[in-house]
């Protein structure tokens, strides 16, 4: 069913406004854009396109599951090599050790000497 321009921008922006408001899903958002004729061939891979892209919601589902494995399978990402260790981080309130603060630390140690 195609529509008018003006009729595909009054659907562009009611969609726009309804996704922004979590009125509508992602997936219905863009069945809107294909019925007012956008060029979308296959609303679940383009769904995929722009998951693939949404790295800020990826990263509020990281936030809201803590799941790293979630968040790959969001982003369309093979699953993390098991074999990689993952990065110690150090938090940000963590006051410097004694040792660097003195600057008395042997070469290509972090203990003091």
């Amino acid at each position: 069913m195609r529509t008018p321009s003006t009729d595909r921008t009054t659907v562009l922006a009611d969609v726009v406004a309804g996704y922004a408001a979590g009125v509508f899903s992602l997936e219905t958002a863009v069945r809107m854009l294909q019925g007012a004729g956008y060029p979308v061939e296959d609303v679940a891979e383009e769904v995929e396109r722009i998951q693939r892209r949404s790295f800020d919601q990826a990263a509020r589902l990281a936030d809201a599951t803590g799941d790293n494995a979630v968040v790959r399978e969001y982003l369309g990402l093979p699953e993390a090599d098991p074999g990689v260790p993952p990065v110690p981080l150090i938090p940000a309130n963590t006051p410097p050790s004694p040792a660097a603060e003195t600057g008395d630390v042997a070469p290509g140690s972090s203990e003091p000497s």
